[in-house]
């Protein structure tokens, strides 16, 4: 049986009534209840009404430690004064055999709350319709490298030169008759073959370009939704 129970916000995707069963199992399973060995139990959560049942409560905020103290005491803190207000604490009997109804209604009306204080608290969502913005060219364009961008640019710029030239001597070649001459056929072919290799490496300029591109704006994406406040999550579910 451990004796450290580490939980990531279990009462999240539950209803009140669920919750309300898993938080009187913790503290009993705390104290030694359950037919098992008493264990730590460090849990994350958000759900405020329920933080008086811990023996411990920290409240961190952008990686840092906000506040730490006791459950009776820490709803009680400055920091939480916005969050906590219109919201009932609901202590949760760890003795208690069941839970009553009245009391589970009112787990479900603080859950309400807590939820409608959360999303009150961020700004809705605003659709953007026209052009796409210079910036958000800016920041795919500059997503894989200064200097992957620079080698691409590069890349067209001979290639389109390699087919100018070559357009330029087929031209400069007919108004000459068209002769046999060697050396001007082995420069147009020279030409040709210089502005095939140009657009292979073109491609594949492009392709690399994209890969490291997407690669690393998902990255970012994935970071910021890594340090998205839990607002974000409540806001946007799925």
């Amino acid at each position: 049986e451990p004796t450290l129970l580490l939980l990531d916000d279990p009462l999240a995707a539950v209803d009140a009534e669920v919750a309300r069963g898993l938080l009187h199992a913790l503290r009993m399973r705390c104290q030694g209840g359950l037919g098992r060995e008493a264990a730590g139990v460090i849990i994350a959560m958000n759900q405020l009404p329920l933080l008086v049942n811990f023996d411990e409560v920290i409240v961190v905020k952008d990686g840092r430690v906000q506040l730490c103290g006791a459950g009776s005491e820490v709803h009680k803190h400055s920091e939480l004064t916005d969050l906590m207000d219109g919201i009932d604490i609901l202590i949760i009997d760890p003795h208690a055999a069941k839970d009553t109804e009245a009391a589970k209604q009112e787990l479900k009306r603080a859950s309400t709350l807590t939820r409608s204080s959360t999303i009150s608290k961020v700004n809705s969502e605003v659709a953007v319709t026209g052009f796409v913005r210079w910036a958000v060219l800016r920041s795919y364009l500059l997503a894989p490298g200064i200097m992957v961008l620079i080698v691409v640019l590069i890349v067209f710029v001979t290639t389109y030169a390699f087919l100018g030239l070559r357009d330029w001597w087929l031209s400069k070649w007919t108004d000459e008759g068209g002769s046999p001459d060697p050396f001007l056929v082995g420069v147009f072919v020279s030409l040709s073959l210089a502005h095939c290799a140009a657009a292979v490496l073109g491609v594949l300029a492009i392709s690399v370009f994209a890969q490291r591109a997407g690669q690393n704006l998902h990255d970012d994406c994935i970071e910021s939704l890594l340090h998205a406040p839990m607002s974000y999550f409540d806001e946007t579910p799925a």
